[in-house]
């Protein structure tokens, strides 16, 4: 049996991260990152003024969950917003307006 020698740094220098990809900054389009989503969750969630724990029990989420989320450390699944959301009394079309606000536009689509 074949063994892979080859090195991980050698794999990424062939294979550098394209610009605008990385997961701590924001596409080259203006998505949002982690962060920003996050923030604007938080935002939500103090809005309310209720815990992150309260938070967690009614959106059957765990508390550390919801605290990592908020700090961007995260991605949060489709599944997971939609229980957030929910929980929180807040629409798409509310939490999109919020996110949309919350970045910052790099030129035209």
């Amino acid at each position: 049996m074949a063994r892979n020698t080859e090195s991980a740094t050698s794999r990424s220098a062939r294979h550098p991260t394209p610009r605008g990809s990385s997961t701590k900054r924001g596409g080259a389009r203006g998505f949002p990152t982690r962060r920003e989503m996050g923030s604007v969750l938080r935002a939500f969630r103090e809005r309310l003024a209720i815990s992150q724990e309260r938070l967690g029990f009614a959106a059957d989420l765990h508390r550390n969950y919801i605290g990592s989320a908020e700090r961007g450390e995260r991605n949060v699944s489709f599944e997971g917003l939609a229980r957030w959301l929910d929980a929180l009394g807040v629409s798409w079309e509310e939490f999109g307006t919020a996110i949309d606000a919350s970045v910052p536009r790099k030129g035209r689509w």
